[in-house]
């Protein structure tokens, strides 16, 4: 619980791996070190290596004073505290994604319309709309007096589409679809996600085929050339009669800059793109992230399966499976991202099935 609550705040991501001990305390509580000043900071991390940073002049002491307050706060009464009706303080910040109370949080941010779930408001409109007391996206002046001017008028009228359509009570309505899309015939396409390290050297390539269903492609090692599996997922292609490569956002700049050239002859489409400049609009997605847009569509039943189902659900988990696979040989780290990368590319499938049949 209170886990859940400091990562609701922003001094938190040090309280959550590390422990914090002013100067003040450790030498009440371990005597005095002269090689350590009284106005340093003591950071212990869980692997318990020690670091120690001096605290500048205007180090915002107040600022950390009354965060520090509010985890005080919420440590004395979190068996008790009614997160419904809750300080606003504690609202949970989802900007702060990966962590372990991410599906408690977002639970919670989805039923108070959380002004962080939304698709560029950042923890500087957060802080600005809090500032004038605006504590939710459903506030009646949050568009007029925090959207329209912060953000560029067409991000702006996204942002208002995007709350409109997560207002609406009306069951029948939950994706807004403009006339002018021409959406290609989903069994000419396949759908491709790449997996990936810090330095985007591909490292998994699967692949989707409403005729042959999933296929992947592994890179032998973490080297820094990574030919071979493009050359295979290139040949593999090449004896497909298709004509489009689908893919959600990331591939088209790992193809351009740290990829060989293909010598199949596909083109390629963004769905991401699509979401984003049509734009689709989907109750339930506060972005156009394809977890979120999934998870809309789960909930309509579009989709067959969620993230919440698989042992790898996010970039910061695969990262560590990945090291698992290459450093270890682990078979069960290989099947969770493999599991993690097929449901990108059926998710895709399924998504792009029924756009086609639905609002062509």
């Amino acid at each position: 619980m209170i886990g859940f609550f400091s990562n609701s705040i922003r001094m938190t991501p040090y309280l959550k791996w590390k422990i914090v001990v002013t100067m003040r305390y450790f030498h009440m509580w371990c005597g005095n070190t002269p090689e350590i000043c009284w106005t340093d900071v003591l950071i212990i991390d869980r692997d318990k290596d020690v670091s120690t940073y001096h605290l500048p002049e205007r180090f915002p002491h107040r600022l950390i004073q009354t965060q520090a307050r509010y985890i005080r706060h919420a440590k004395r009464f979190a068996n008790v505290i009614d997160l419904d009706r809750c300080h606003p303080r504690y609202l949970p910040n989802m900007r702060m994604m990966n962590d372990e109370f991410y599906h408690e949080k977002r639970d919670l941010a989805v039923r108070k319309n959380e002004i962080s779930l939304l698709w560029y408001c950042s923890e500087k409109i957060r802080e600005l709309a809090f500032s004038r007391h605006i504590y939710s996206f459903d506030h009646p002046h949050f568009l007029s007096s925090i959207i329209d001017q912060s953000l560029s008028p067409e991000q702006s009228v996204i942002i208002h589409q995007i709350v409109e359509m997560n207002r609406v009570c009306n069951d029948n309505k939950w994706i807004m679809v403009p006339d002018h899309i021409d959406f290609v015939d989903p069994s000419d396409c396949v759908y491709v996600d790449f997996e990936y390290d810090e330095k985007n050297r591909v490292y998994l390539i699967g692949v989707f085929d409403s005729d042959d269903g999933y296929i992947s492609f592994w890179s032998k090692d973490l080297g820094d050339n990574n030919d071979k599996i493009f050359r295979d997922f290139d040949a593999w292609l090449s004896h497909r009669k298709k004509r489009y490569c689908v893919y959600w956002y990331a591939e088209e700049k790992i193809l351009e800059h740290d990829a060989p050239p293909l010598d199949s002859d596909y083109e390629w489409i963004d769905l991401w793109k699509t979401f984003r400049y049509s734009p689709i609009i989907v109750r339930g997605a506060f972005n156009f992230s394809l977890k979120s847009i999934v998870r809309a569509f789960y909930d309509q039943g579009v989709c067959k399966r969620s993230y919440d189902q698989l042992e790898c659900q996010n970039g910061e988990e695969s990262l560590r499976l990945m090291k698992d696979v290459f450093h270890s040989n682990s078979v069960s780290a290989k099947k969770a991202l493999e599991d993690y990368n097929r449901a990108d590319c059926e998710h895709m499938f399924f998504i792009h099935h029924y756009l086609f049949h639905n609002h062509c």
